[in-house]
């Protein structure tokens, strides 16, 4: 005989089923979460460092600074791109740059466990590096280096298992630096880039597109004299305040007038509308613009500074209600200023430079007019860039003993 179940029991029985769908749910749901988000799971390393600016003596004998981070206790770790690692946590390194640029750093010999070995986070210095790329080694890095931008830089250790920063006590404050990048940077690898490091696409680039190390690991590009490249106009190369135009270039036909880098246009009847151009007429470096009153004015260096076959460092640098200085390889040249776009033609004792904005494109290598008088450049240009600023006479010094622009 059996014994029948009361009401009791079966609210009992219920109650157990209840609780074990409960349970099994739960399990469910902790599989499924598992499975599709292991981060929360995931315990984040934790590694304990420090972080400062250390001073680096180039060839020049000028000083620049880097960033030394120190590991000095914590969870095991390596760096991604690690050549050789004893495992553990694998980590990411970015730089934050006083300027808001977020840069990878994704440049390394690495070796080994890291703690108690001083790392070094610089500006990568190999041949065709591009301008935000940013290596981390424990050798102190030599040879030429890019400047960093003065202020604080913050660097951050990324555990990519669970996408967390895993750091402390992460800034360093560069003093011994530039105070500020070029609006506009090339050829490095060939390429011109705005100061956030990405590239501009010229519209016309008839000259090489491999580009070629020279001296100081300096990418050049050549032009033979009826090659150029044109950028369209963009607010990051217009300039009517403060300018700074930093190149270097081996010319190899001063026989013709060389067009280097303008913004501007020469009409059909001779009329020029000039933002800021840089030729070399003979040996002779010759800046033009129009001010703001529509006054067209054009400085020349007095004697002869440029030379044929030779690399040389040009530095043009203006300032608004002032003249325009025109170095060479370091030296300021005396010069002139005229008015009016005919060479040697109605000097003027001075002419503050207010200069005046325009909506045409960048070239380099060819004036912007028809025939005959394009005025291509014969020869390479290497290292490039354009400041919203003069450059001080230490970048001047710097750039030109390591072939920086």
């Amino acid at each position: 005989m059996t014994k029948k179940r009361g009401k009791t029991d079966k609210g009992v029985s219920d109650l157990i089923g209840t609780i074990l769908i409960i349970i099994l749910v739960i399990g469910l749901a902790a599989v499924i979460a598992a499975f599709l988000m292991p981060n929360l799971l995931h315990k984040s390393a934790y590694i304990a460092s420090e972080v400062s600016a250390s001073p680096i003596t180039q060839p020049s004998g000028q000083q620049v600074e880097v960033i030394s981070l120190l590991p000095q206790a914590g969870d095991p770790f390596y760096i991604i791109g690690q050549k050789q690692s004893k495992g553990g946590y694998p980590i990411s390194v970015r730089a934050l740059s006083p300027d808001g640029r977020k840069i990878s750093v994704n440049c390394t010999d690495l070796t080994g466990n890291l703690y108690g070995k001083e790392l070094y986070v610089y500006p990568a210095n190999r041949p065709g590096a591009g301008p935000c790329e940013m290596c981390i080694n424990d050798t102190r890095p030599t040879g030429a280096m890019r400047p960093m931008t003065n202020g604080k830089w913050t660097i951050q250790l990324i555990d990519e298992e669970s996408h967390i920063l895993v750091m402390s006590n992460s800034d360093a404050n560069i003093t011994k630096g530039t105070t500020s990048l070029p609006k506009v940077g090339g050829m490095l690898g060939g390429n011109v880039y705005y100061s956030d490091c990405t590239i501009i696409t010229p519209t016309v680039a008839s000259a090489p597109v491999s580009p070629t190390l020279g001296p100081g690991n300096m990418s050049y590009r050549t032009f033979n004299g009826n090659q150029y490249m044109e950028y369209p106009n963009d607010p990051n190369l217009r300039f009517t305040g403060d300018l700074g135009i930093s190149l270097w270039l081996r010319p190899t036909n001063l026989a013709v007038w060389n067009t280097i880098i303008g913004k501007g246009i020469l009409y059909p009847n001779s009329t020029e509308y000039d933002n800021y151009q840089v030729v070399a007429i003979g040996n002779k470096l010759y800046f033009e613009w129009n001010n703001a009153d529509g006054t067209h004015y054009h400085s020349q260096t007095d004697n002869a500074a440029l030379t044929q076959g030779s690399w040389q460092y040009v530095t043009v640098n203006v300032q608004k209600n002032g003249q325009p200085q025109m170095y060479v390889n370091g030296v300021l040249q005396p010069s002139t200023v005229f008015t009016g776009n005919v060479p040697n033609t109605g000097s003027v004792s001075t002419a503050t430079v207010n200069m005046q904005d325009n909506n045409f494109p960048v070239k380099i290598g060819k004036q912007n007019a028809g025939p005959p008088n394009e005025f291509y450049y014969y020869g390479d240009i290497g290292n490039m860039a354009l400041y919203n600023r003069p450059l001080t006479s230490n970048e001047i010094l710097q750039n030109n003993q390591t072939y920086s622009a």
